[in-house]
């Protein structure tokens, strides 16, 4: 099962703050799917990268403007 998870930031890395309850949730479905995170402003900089058992692919942030609801 693959699962995408849009948020608004996300740790640019393992020792990077984030929520606590984002990060247990993205930690403990990445045990049993597949999961993607999809963080929309924060880290700033665009990129695909490991963290919490799950792919991070950042938006680069101030580059989202024309994403709208």
């Amino acid at each position: 099962m693959r699962v995408g998870i849009i948020t608004p930031g996300f740790s640019k890395d393992e020792t990077d703050w984030c929520i606590p309850a984002l990060r247990h949730l993205v930690h403990s479905l990445g045990k049993q799917a597949d999961v993607v995170v999809f963080p929309l402003h924060y880290p700033h900089e665009e990129g695909r990268y490991r963290a919490f058992g799950a792919e991070v692919i950042s938006l680069g942030g101030r580059n989202v403007r024309a994403i709208r609801r």
